[in-house]
């Protein structure tokens, strides 16, 4: 999850989070992200049928200085398909 630098913040602070190192530790909670984002990719069955299919999941906020958004890797398995 990217998100914009806030203007407001020293520069020395921006320059840091554009590095990659000042990471996004207030509201959205990371969890309540991951929940809404694999409710909406398992919404119409395109990518699994069912949470309980995921076994790995890896989430971060930072902070972005070009476009902010969502990046969402999905790797379908050898087992893969739907069940």
């Amino acid at each position: 999850l990217l998100f914009k630098i806030p203007k407001s913040w020293p520069k020395w602070r921006r320059k840091s989070a554009a590095g990659g190192h000042h990471y996004h530790v207030s509201t959205p909670d990371v969890d309540n992200c991951a929940k809404l984002y694999l409710d909406a990719c398992g919404a119409t069955g395109a990518f699994w049928v069912d949470d309980r299919q995921i076994y790995d999941l890896a989430v971060r906020k930072t902070y972005s200085s070009g476009p902010t958004g969502v990046w969402i890797w999905i790797q379908e398995t050898e087992q893969g398909g739907k069940q």
